[in-house]
């Protein structure tokens, strides 16, 4: 019998994830079109009044959230009966949150001063029932690291909330074509959730206890969590108007989503395989680094470039109307490019039960935060931001000390770090100095893209060769570019073979 070798954990983790990350991005560039055309038929202030909604619905879900999708991650051997036990958690949650926030709706228009924000959130309401009773055969699929699935159902979500948007906004334009596209985006996952993974789910609650065990730290810590990521939303929705809260959320969007896109597929395909090296720290903790090095390989550059660039993208991507948002789009872009520095640290304490340690730091950072808040509030809303930017960095340092506790050590992290750091420093001077003619926002800011993304992958490849072509992010680059041209060459050489008729 011929034995097929198997793919280390690695390349399982890095290939599998460079597809998911091409089809997250467009998911993401889906939703950029979308904003891209909504933000020019709407106004910041819809855009506000939808987050401010949100902001609601995210605050009650979070004090009742059981977090069972990760307790069956990181259980190795979870059976079907594990499986549905999470399943009916996740279905009696999505109902009681359900109630609390129709509750809560009268007194969110009261606090954000605004009487129109009740009926949306009345209306949202359908997304958390279908949400709560979808199916997580998906997430089972990714415990089996089969990354791919996850994706393709909220691919085919997204295309679904993009077409219902776009149209309600040509035809409406009103901040409703916001409301129900999302909603028929949520009934179209809901429903290639279950045709797309064979999981059929039915109602127990025997592995309730087992669940909650290691939940209840995760749901003391995704409170924290949720405050400290938040709290700048309810402080500018209080303290302004809608549209100050649209400019400020649709900056911090697209300002995150490129690291976000970036670094959160990498992170969460990590999970599953440093389950399966739990009995080995050395290993577990080799592949952490080697995820910190691809992360900052893609996530540095993207954060610190898109700061660069900002004064083009406003109007470029969303019309001079939101230039307000230039200067809040810099500081979230340095943001996320900050917090992904060690973004698969927070993997590794999940990985080994450190529950208390995560819930700690979730209202640890809320904290810094607040008090970062209290010192800038009277620069105003971009105060707050600049809080944002301040407490980030406060607290990556803190996880970098945490990460020396748990055998991360501060120069290993520094190795991992320090290609890309040099490469964005480079990038940002040919951003900066190389003089260009003004020859437009949109032609500028694709030279400026093209010029930048030019000098950072030279930097990366060079060095890279020079350090002797170690293994990481850049060779399987390279296994897959070899493979494209390939299947592209036997593509060319069957047309030249067999030319139609």
């Amino acid at each position: 019998m011929k034995i097929v070798p198997q793919p280390s954990l690695a390349a399982t983790l890095i290939r599998g994830t460079l597809w998911s990350v091409g089809l997250r991005w467009s998911l993401r560039l889906i939703g950029l079109l979308s904003t891209l055309i909504v933000a020019r038929l709407l106004t910041p202030a819809d855009f506000g009044l939808l987050a401010m909604a949100t902001l609601v619905m995210g605050l009650v879900e979070t004090f009742l959230d059981a977090d069972a999708a990760n307790a069956l991650l990181r259980t190795p051997d979870a059976t079907k009966e594990f499986a549905d036990s999470a399943w009916t958690i996740k279905v009696i949650q999505s109902l009681v949150v359900a109630s609390a926030v129709a509750i809560a709706a009268p007194f969110a228009a009261e606090y954000f001063k605004e009487p129109r924000v009740a009926p949306v959130i009345w209306a949202l309401i359908v997304t958390i029932l279908f949400s709560g009773f979808g199916s997580i055969g998906p997430l089972m699929a990714r415990k089996e690291l089969n990354f791919s699935l996850e994706v393709k159902v909220m691919l085919i979500s997204r295309v679904a909330t993009f077409i219902a948007t776009v149209g309600l906004a040509i035809t409406w334009r009103s901040y409703w074509a916001l409301v129900i596209g999302g909603l028929v985006g949520q009934v179209v996952g809901f429903v290639a959730g279950y045709a797309m993974h064979p999981y059929r789910p039915r109602f127990t609650l025997v592995h309730a206890r087992d669940l909650w065990g290691y939940s209840q730290w995760m749901l003391v810590s995704g409170i924290g969590i949720f405050f400290a990521r938040k709290l700048d939303g309810f402080v500018v929705g209080r303290a302004g108007t809608a549209k100050d809260l649209g400019v400020y959320n649709i900056a911090m969007e697209i300002g995150q989503m490129i690291t976000m896109e970036l670094g959160a597929p990498l992170n969460r395909a990590l999970l599953p395989v440093l389950s399966t090296l739990h009995g080995d720290p050395l290993r577990m903790r080799a592949a952490l680094m080697k995820t910190v090095a691809a992360v900052n390989t893609l996530t540095l550059p993207a954060g610190i470039g898109l700061a660069m660039v900002a004064n083009l993208v406003i109007p470029v991507v969303l019309g001079r109307a939101w230039n307000e948002a230039i200067p809040f789009l810099v500081l979230f872009s340095l943001i996320g490019a900050i917090r992904f520095v060690i973004g698969p640290y927070y993997t590794l304490l999940m990985t080994i039960g450190s529950s208390r340690t995560l819930a700690f730091m979730s209202w640890f950072e809320m904290i810094v935060f607040a008090a970062m808040a209290a010192v800038f509030w009277q620069r105003g809303v971009q105060g707050i931001a600049y809080a944002r930017l301040v407490s980030t960095i406060v607290i990556v340092i803190v996880w970098i000390e945490l990460g020396r506790r748990n055998g991360l050590p501060i120069m290993a992290l520094g190795r991992a770090i320090l290609r890309p750091a040099i490469g964005c420093v480079l990038m940002s001077l040919a951003i900066w100095l190389v003089p260009l003619p003004d020859f437009g926002d949109g032609a500028l800011l694709a030279a400026k893209i093209a010029i930048g993304g030019l000098v950072y992958i030279a930097w990366i490849i060079g060095s890279w060769v020079a350090l002797g072509r170690p293994d990481g992010l850049e060779i399987h680059f390279i296994e897959q570019a070899v493979t494209f041209r390939g299947a592209m060459l036997r593509i060319a050489g069957r047309h030249r073979n067999h030319p139609p008729a």
